[in-house]
């Protein structure tokens, strides 16, 4: 039997968001593994690693066999989510999919705007970002109502962005395009407007730091007590600050670009 799909449908405008400022800190998270897929899960509650495997024509029939490393997914809620890439043909994948982390359970695929090398983020209660990759678009899906909309669009293109709320304001970086004369550039937007825009921010360098420009690229982030961003792996130019390599941070606050206490260490998100 074909596996129903839910359409993306390009007039659907956001409603407001009802954003929820404390996180959920979910029992158990996932990541995805392919030939053949698979997932690696976490359990909080007895802090124990284990493979989920899946029935082979299942995998097939909702799409997830092209899962691959121009896809992305997150968690949230014991829940994981998927969306885009490419498939053996170098066809951009254009769905979405939802997976219960603890009954192991597969939601109907939901077809979305084709994405590749792009990034997710999870938002409480329900909302999950689509954001950067092959294009300016970003849209948000309600998985509690199973409802795709747009956003808007991004001002430029961000490959395999890094992504961080605070409070009602969602962070998108990325340190590979050199638009607006070669400036530096980050985007953020209010989560509670209602007509949604991403607004240019141009970080400045700390002075202190003596160099001119940002050497951390691909990073992950995330947000300490001061909600300062922490930059955090990726790959790292050949400079040293005190003949160590640290992670950056960026203080919203300020708009600038600091070290942090942080030691940088080599790996991609």
């Amino acid at each position: 039997q074909e596996i129903p799909t839910i359409c993306f449908n390009p007039e659907m405008k956001k409603k407001p968001l009802q954003i929820q400022e404390e996180e959920i800190i979910p029992q158990v998270v996932g990541k995805p593994f392919s030939n053949p897929f698979e997932i690696f899960l976490f359990k909080k509650s007895d802090k124990l690693l284990k493979i989920q495997t899946y029935d082979e024509n299942i995998i097939n029939k909702v799409g997830l066999n092209n899962y691959s490393p121009s896809s992305s997914y997150c968690n949230g809620n014991n829940q994981l989510f998927i969306s885009g890439g490419e498939n053996d043909d170098c066809e951009m994948i254009n769905k979405l999919w939802q997976i219960d982390l603890v009954n192991s359970s597969i939601y109907d695929p939901i077809m979305i705007s084709p994405k590749k090398n792009h990034s997710m983020i999870f938002i409480p209660p329900d909302y999950v970002f689509v954001i950067g990759g092959n294009d300016k678009r970003t849209f948000y899906f309600d998985s509690n109502k199973r409802e795709l909309f747009h956003w808007a669009d991004l001002n430029i293109e961000r490959i395999e962005p890094a992504l961080q709320r605070i409070g009602n304001t969602l962070y998108c970086f990325d340190n590979i395009n050199k638009m607006n004369n070669g400036h530096l550039t980050f985007e953020k937007t209010d989560l509670n407007a209602m007509e949604p825009e991403w607004n240019l921010l141009y970080p400045k360098m700390d002075p202190t730091l003596a160099i001119g420009k940002l050497p951390q690229k691909f990073f992950g982030v995330s947000k300490d007590l001061e909600h300062n961003i922490i930059f955090l792996g990726g790959n790292m130019d050949n400079y040293t600050v005190g003949n160590k390599l640290i992670n950056y941070r960026y203080n919203p606050s300020k708009n600038s670009i600091e070290a942090s206490d942080i030691p940088y260490r080599d790996y991609n998100r």
